[in-house]
């Protein structure tokens, strides 16, 4: 799935700028960590306990974004960065908007703060409850929020969480009641949106089949879900993408 998104990337990007040079660097804590190369098993070895994947975790926004001052903006080039909706984020929804700490901060603050113009965009599907005229749009429309009914609306709508958090200390997260929580505009937090069009006319990649065919992958897998604490839910929907009970 990610080699097809990113070669995807690159084609599109190649028909677009066809006289131009591309380089496609893969900014991923995977990459970071050695974990999806072919000595991953190997790497994965290093990581024993929730503490180890802690350590690359807590990097989850900022070797990306270092990574873009290193081999971007020393170079004077200009980089398409293609991540997921959270970590674009201007402001940090879960903690209420306050970016006061370093936990708080996404690969746009961190950028941003340096003095780097950021152009930042999300992907949304449905938008007709704010803006009915929508119902129109081709997928993969893109367009600029700021002064629209759309960017008006409070980004909790958009990316809404259970819960937020007051930051206090390294892992010291006190949940906040719900009403202290703070309101922001969608053009706060992004610049843009491209729409992906009705939630019913997506799909998804699954895991490929021959991975599914792998009891070896399989248990890999679900090993490393459970490894790393991560919720049962990650080890339900690997089960059932691929039919193992």
């Amino acid at each position: 799935m990610v080699e097809s998104r990113f070669s995807g990337v690159a084609l599109l990007s190649l028909f677009a700028m066809r006289k131009l040079r591309l380089v496609c660097i893969l900014g991923s804590l995977c990459a970071a960590a050695g974990l999806s190369t072919r000595s991953e098993a190997q790497n994965w070895d290093n990581i024993r306990n929730k503490a180890d994947y802690r350590k690359w975790i807590i990097q989850r926004d900022s070797y990306p974004a270092d990574l873009v001052r290193r081999e971007v903006l020393t170079h004077n080039r200009r980089a398409l960065i293609v991540w997921a909706n959270g970590h674009l984020q201007r402001q940090q929804i879960r903690t209420n908007y306050d970016m006061s700490t370093w936990q708080a901060q996404t690969i746009v603050s961190l950028l941003e703060a340096g003095g780097t113009p950021v152009f930042t965009v999300r992907t949304d599907g449905d938008l007709t409850q704010w803006q009915p005229d929508t119902a129109s749009w081709k997928p993969m429309t893109l367009t600029i929020v700021k002064g629209t009914p759309v960017g008006a609306a409070d980004f909790n709508d958009f990316d809404g969480v259970s819960e937020r958090y007051r930051i206090r200390g390294e892992e010291d997260f006190v949940p906040l009641p719900r009403e202290q929580w703070v309101s922001r505009r969608l053009e706060d937090i992004v610049d843009a949106i491209l729409y992906v069009g009705p939630e019913r006319a997506r799909t998804s990649a699954p895991i490929a089949p021959d991975l599914c065919a792998d009891p070896a992958y399989i248990k890999m897998r679900l090993d490393r879900i459970a490894l790393v604490d991560l919720p049962q839910g990650e080890a339900d929907r690997v089960k059932r993408l691929c039919n193992v009970k």
